[in-house]
């Protein structure tokens, strides 16, 4: 017996194969949570509330311990900002809704997702903000201000959560519109 679209029925639910960019994509929102819990770890370990004083007191603190939570947190910072804008990037290729390459840019990827309404202005702004952050710790690391971590910190507390619901309800509905089968993949059986 055949479904609809020709293909066989088993009885049993037919796996296909996810494309690259969907497999990275899951790959990324499964890391979204321990990469979040670790800066909420960093935090905390720094001292809250989190203020660029703080920050500053731990990076010029003597404990090697105590820089390295600074390290950390700044690290959180950089992997939550680089998975946001690598699940929208594929997600707009995907949707086919991909900016030119040439002018490629998060800022830009962004633009494309709220001209989609998908996120709004706000959104917007508040992900572009996270991007130069995570843009001068990555390439300008010397003139990272402890208050441009403490701010990207607060970001995240306040948006994460709501974030990655839009970004997750995005890419099931892109899902259904390409008709790619985007599945997520099947949870294994416990033992």
């Amino acid at each position: 017996m055949a479904d609809d679209r020709g293909r066989a029925r088993t009885g049993r639910r037919q796996v296909r194969k996810l494309s690259a960019d969907r497999s990275a994509i899951n790959a990324r929102l499964a890391a979204l949570p321990k990469t979040y819990e670790a800066l909420l770890h960093a935090a905390a370990m720094i001292g809250e509330p989190l203020t660029g004083e703080n920050v500053l007191a731990a990076l010029e603190s003597r404990d090697p311990e105590r820089r390295n939570y600074v390290g950390a947190l700044e690290r959180a910072v950089e992997k939550l900002v680089n998975f946001v804008s690598e699940i929208v990037d594929r997600g707009l290729r995907e949707a086919g809704r991909a900016a030119h390459p040439s002018a490629k840019t998060t800022g830009k990827s962004f633009d494309r997702l709220r001209e989609a309404g998908v996120i709004s202005l706000r959104q917007r702004d508040r992900l572009v903000r996270l991007a130069d952050v995570r843009n001068v710790i990555q390439h300008d690391y010397v003139e990272v201000r402890p208050q441009q971590i403490a701010d990207a910190v607060e970001i995240l507390r306040r948006n994460a959560h709501d974030v990655v619901r839009v970004l997750d309800a995005w890419v099931e509905e892109i899902d259904g519109a390409t008709g790619k089968g985007w599945s997520k993949p099947p949870r294994k059986k416990r033992s």
